[in-house]
């Protein structure tokens, strides 16, 4: 479990909520969004030149469509776009959005449905849930009973879906379907301690290891995929949220982190709270599936 990667600021972003990243390889570029700010950034490492897109409402996940354009998770609802400063388009909506609730995590599956999760203002317990959207359009819950949606990710073989529920404290692995996407077989294959933080964004290794940030923890934990805890990367910011691996040999994993919560002492001694961060794990990344849709 010993491995100390040099831990390096890829974008001094400085967000409030940094979320949601993904690669994007038709462009080598990092997406990202910045809840809080309304914001959808694209980020290219090789130049660090870092654009921005403002947003009419909250924007919490996105992903790239198959034929160009973007797939983005809203607060109440989901939409495209076909080109990177275009106009939105809503395509789905939950039947029900709880009260204060808004979208949350979302990724697209090897078949390239997009899977995003919701959460409510007051994390209201049992009050959320994760969703599959179709390329069709059509929005499926999968799973009710959710207090907060976070992060999911397929196996290399894509046929487990891990994911999270951050106050559940931990990593559920679900038998997946790839083509139908029906889940079953739920079982717990992590569990975390409370003072280790909370987990919250994840992403998957070509080795099937999987990835987990700690949000108020400061680290990132691997878990190999019978959950056995096999490295702790301690990182300079507490506030961690999810992570993605991206570089043209997705051998990066880039982390986002936030700001939004830290008093000023705190953020006196984590200068890089809200930044993007980066390391060489030594392994490689799997590649992001875009929306079919």
């Amino acid at each position: 479990m010993t491995f100390k990667p040099s831990v390096e600021v890829a974008l001094r972003a400085g967000a409030l909520l940094g979320e949601g990243p993904v690669w994007d390889e038709t462009c080598e570029r990092l997406l990202w969004v910045d809840i809080q700010r309304r914001e959808l950034h694209r980020f290219d490492p090789s130049t660090c030149i870092d654009e921005v897109d403002y947003m009419s409402s909250q924007v919490s996940a996105v992903a790239p469509r198959i034929n160009g354009g973007l797939v983005m998770a809203m607060e109440d609802n989901i939409a495209v776009k076909d080109t990177w400063m275009g106009e939105l388009e809503v395509i789905a909506r939950p039947s029900a959005m709880p009260k204060g609730g808004r979208f949350n995590d979302g990724a697209c599956d090897p078949l390239g449905r997009f899977w995003v999760g919701t959460l409510t203002k007051g994390r209201s317990k049992g009050a959320s849930s994760l969703y599959r959207l179709e390329p069709s359009g059509q929005l499926t819950e999968m799973l009710s009973g959710v207090t907060v949606s976070n992060g999911l990710g397929w196996s290399p073989d894509g046929r487990t879906l891990y994911y999270v529920d951050t106050p559940t404290l931990g990593v559920d692995a679900f038998d997946f379907q790839p083509d139908s996407g029906e889940l079953s077989n739920r079982r717990r294959i992590v569990t975390i301690e409370a003072e280790s933080g909370r987990p919250d964004g994840l992403c998957v290794d070509i080795d099937g290891g999987i990835w987990v940030c700690l949000i108020f923890g400061g680290a990132i934990h691997r878990y190999r995929p019978d959950g056995c805890l096999d490295r702790r990367i301690e990182l300079p910011v507490t506030r961690v949220t999810s992570c993605a691996f991206g570089g043209p040999k997705l051998d990066i994993l880039f982390l986002t982190s936030a700001a939004a919560g830290l008093s000023p002492e705190e953020l006196s001694d984590q200068p890089h709270a809200g930044d993007i961060l980066c390391f060489a794990p030594g392994v490689g990344g799997l590649p992001s599936t875009p929306f079919y849709g």
